[in-house]
């Protein structure tokens, strides 16, 4: 069964998507530089899918896990760099609120698989959105 379209919304740099596209073949993808930004992009659709590009940056990681708890039915996969999971707060949030992980250089077939296994969770809980004009 192909579930269509694939939303996906992704927080963080824009410049790290070329890096990401042979991943993001079928995807609609809807980039948030910022958390505020995933906010107001999260009121206006549903996104069964969500891509962190994250950093070791301390200061953001008490803001991105009150965020994440917000917004905890949207199945999120985080690709960061092996040296940011060597702090155990970014261990614990990724653990905590990502159904899987990826660390750079990301292998484009390795993500895509895993953006429709996250696709296909969501699918399992009923968020995934329908084509347009589907009833």
């Amino acid at each position: 069964m192909r579930l269509t379209p694939r939303f996906c919304m992704l927080i963080g740099n824009r410049s790290e998507l070329q890096e990401l596209s042979g991943a993001m073949v079928g995807w609609e993808v809807a980039h948030a530089p910022t958390l505020a930004d995933a906010r107001r992009l999260l009121r206006q659709r549903r996104y069964a899918v969500g891509l962190l590009l994250l950093n070791a940056d301390h200061d953001n990681c008490g803001a991105l896990d009150g965020f994440l708890r917000e917004h905890w039915t949207v199945q999120w996969v985080a690709v960061l760099n092996a040296k940011t999971m060597q702090h155990a707060v970014w261990r614990q949030l990724v653990q905590e609120h990502c159904c899987d992980f990826h660390t750079w250089p990301v292998d484009p077939s390795r993500l895509g698989h895993t953006l429709g296994h996250a696709h296909g969770l969501a699918a399992l809980g009923g968020i995934v959105v329908p084509p347009s004009g589907a009833a």
